[in-house]
């Protein structure tokens, strides 16, 4: 999957490669209203203020620890594929691993994957999953819980705070009350809605009529669905 002309603008925006003008100069010939232009220009400047003075380490070692030996990793589609191609040279410098990174379409990853682990060919090591797999495949016994190596340091399991996430993220990446899934991705949605309808008198008396209940923020998606 590439990326889109603004995008790639919007990293060379943030990589310095760009001036302000510059970049205001490219997107008008591209198209973008002023209004997005200036929406970028100020994440760019948040990003940048947040930037690391330097890019954290991903892994560390003097190239021997797992010497001549290939971890396959599967993705879901390309653009979830770029930020291992970007720390690939790093992990195999320091472990001296093959890291191999499959990027399989969203619609066949899953039967993929299910296929390789069922008939226990197991040539994939991980995958980068969509949650909605997750109770497949705990209940098929093809993951394992990390609950025992979570809080082992001298193991070297990768170092997070499971409850840094929402509580929402949370529960995707468990099952069972078991952690499964390393935060890696996350997508999260918004409802956005007119208060100026839910406030109006009208809109109150009419809802109260129709369904019985008071008109108010929806909190189920019974009552979303009831409101629309």
């Amino acid at each position: 999957m590439s990326h889109s002309p603004v995008h790639e603008l919007y990293r060379a925006l943030v990589r310095g490669q760009l001036s302000r003008r510059e970049f205001l100069g490219r997107d008008a010939a591209l198209g973008i209203s002023a209004s997005a232009a200036g929406m970028l220009l100020r994440a760019a400047d948040v990003r940048a203020q947040d930037a690391p003075s330097a890019p954290p380490v991903v892994a560390e070692g003097d190239g021997t620890m797992f010497a001549g030996q290939e971890i396959t990793i599967q993705v879901i589609d390309a653009s979830v594929k770029v930020p291992l191609d970007e720390v690939r040279e790093e992990f195999e410098s320091a472990t001296g691993a093959t890291l191999n990174i499959v990027a399989d379409p969203i619609e066949t990853a899953f039967a993929k994957l299910l296929e390789d682990a069922a008939t226990g060919t197991n040539s994939i090591d991980g995958s980068v999953i969509g949650m909605w797999w997750l109770g497949d495949l705990v209940a098929g016994g093809f993951v394992r819980s990390y609950d025992d190596y979570y809080d082992d340091t001298a193991a070297g399991f990768p170092q997070f705070d499971f409850d840094d996430e929402f509580s929402g993220m949370r529960a995707l990446r468990s099952y069972g009350g078991q952690k499964y899934v390393i935060p890696y991705d996350a997508d999260g949605q918004t409802l956005y809605y007119r208060r100026d309808l839910l406030e109006d008198a009208d809109h109150m008396a009419a809802y109260k009529e129709l369904t019985g209940n008071d008109l108010t923020v929806p909190a189920t998606w019974d009552e979303l669905f009831a409101v629309a």
